[in-house]
C-alpha cells in the first residue's frame, strides 16, 4: 500500500510549526511516506526539516491554482450567465475562483508555483483548485464563465454564447418551478454526464475541454522546469460539473488524489457537495445522481467511484483522499 502525507494547504494564521514537525516524525518512524505534499508559506527551516525527514520520498508543493490567492495579482474573475463577477456581490474572499481560460491567471500562477518550487528541495507540484466552482454558493459558479475571453472560445468551437446563456436562464427558471430534474440527466459514463439539454451539455464539455487545455499547458511547463505532478480532483460523477474531464486530466499526472471524503463536511466533501448539489437543483436531485452512479446511498455511491476509475484507468496512480 502507498502511503502519502498531504501535511498542509494554506498555512493557518497561528501556525504551529514544530507541532507539524514533531507529528511527521512519529509518522515517519511508524510508516515512512512514499510522497509527502507540503503547502505554502511555511518557513524555510520547516521546509528543510521535512525533506530532511522525507528521505528518498519525494516532496510535493501544494499550490490553489485557480483560487485562494487573491493577492496574487489582478486577476479575470470568473462572471456568470448574468455578466456577474463570481461572489463578487457575496463580499467572499480567497475562495473567488478565477477564470481557468485566461492567459493571465495561468501566467500568474505558473510564475508564482515556480518560484515557490525553487526555493526548495521539491520534486514536484501538487496542483489544487484546478477546477471551476461547484454548486458550492449555488448555480452561479457552474454556470459560467462569460468573460470576454471564455466567449471568444465558445465561438471558436462553433458555439454560440448566447445561446449558451440561454441554457443557463431557462436552467434556473426549472429550478424556480420546481421542476424535478432540471438538469435533465441521462447517464453517466465514468468521465461525463449525458444532459437532454443540449445547450446545457456544450457548455458543461466546453468548460471541460478549455481546463484540460489550461491544466495540460502548465503540466507540460512545470514538467519541462523538471517537475512531476499530482492532481487534486473531484470524485468522477461530480468533476465533470466543476469542469474536470477524467479522461483528460489523468494522463497528465504522475499521480492523481480523488477527493471521496466520506465523512468531510465540509467543501470537497462527498456529503457536503451532494447536498449542496440537491439545494442548488431541488430535492430528488441527490437521488437521481446516485441512482444512475449504481448507488443506493454514499457509501455505495463512494464504492461506485472507486471500482469505476480502477476499471477506467488501470494504468494510473489514483490515491484516494
Amino acid at each position: 500500500m502507498n502511503v502519502i502525507y498531504q501535511l498542509w494547504g494554506l498555512g493557518s494564521k497561528k501556525p504551529d510549526w514544530q507541532g507539524l514537525i514533531r507529528k511527521l516524525e512519529k509518522l515517519q518512524h511508524r510508516h515512512p511516506a512514499d510522497a509527502l505534499i507540503c503547502g505554502i508559506d511555511a518557513p524555510k527551516e520547516v521546509y528543510d526539516r521535512i525533506f530532511d525527514l522525507a528521505g528518498t520520498a519525494p516532496v510535493y508543493l501544494w499550490y490553489p491554482v485557480f483560487s485562494e490567492l487573491d493577492s496574487l495579482c489582478a486577476f479575470d474573475p470568473l462572471l456568470d450567465a448574468h455578466d456577474r463577477d463570481y461572489l463578487a456581490a457575496r463580499g467572499v474572499r480567497e475562495f473567488r475562483f478565477r477564470c481557468p481560460n485566461s492567459q493571465k491567471n495561468r501566467e500568474a500562477a505558473f510564475q508564482d508555483a515556480l518560484r515557490r518550487l525553487r526555493e526548495g528541495r521539491f520534486s514536484g507540484i501538487f496542483m489544487d483548485r484546478i477546477r471551476y466552482p461547484s454548486f458550492q454558493f449555488g448555480l452561479s459558479g457552474v454556470l459560467g464563465c462569460f468573460c470576454p475571453e471564455c466567449k471568444k472560445a465558445y465561438r471558436a468551437a462553433g458555439i454560440d454564447p448566447e445561446a449558451l446563456r440561454k441554457a443557463c436562464l431557462a436552467l434556473e427558471e426549472r429550478v424556480n418551478e420546481g421542476e424535478k430534474d432540471p438538469l435533465g440527466l441521462v447517464s453517466f459514463d465514468g468521465h461525463r454526464w449525458t444532459l437532454k439539454d443540449e445547450g446545457l451539455q456544450a457548455l458543461l464539455d466546453a468548460r471541460c475541454r478549455m481546463l484540460s487545455e489550461s491544466v495540460g499547458g502548465l503540466c507540460g511547463r512545470f514538467r519541462d522546469a523538471g517537475y512531476k505532478i499530482g492532481l487534486d480532483l473531484f470524485s468522477p460523477a461530480l468533476a465533470y460539473f466543476a469542469g474536470q474531464d477524467f479522461d483528460e486530466l489523468l494522463p497528465l499526472a504522475d499521480f492523481a488524489k480523488p477527493m471521496l471524503y466520506l465523512h468531510t463536511d465540509a467543501p470537497a466533501g462527498l456529503p457536503y457537495e451532494i447536498r449542496v448539489l440537491e439545494k442548488s437543483l431541488g430535492r430528488g436531485n441527490t437521488q437521481r445522481v446516485l441512482s444512475l452512479c449504481g448507488a443506493e446511498n454514499m457509501d455505495a455511491f463512494a464504492k461506485a467511484e472507486i471500482r469505476g476509475m480502477k476499471e477506467r484507468y488501470p494504468h494510473t496512480k489514483i490515491f484516494c483522499g
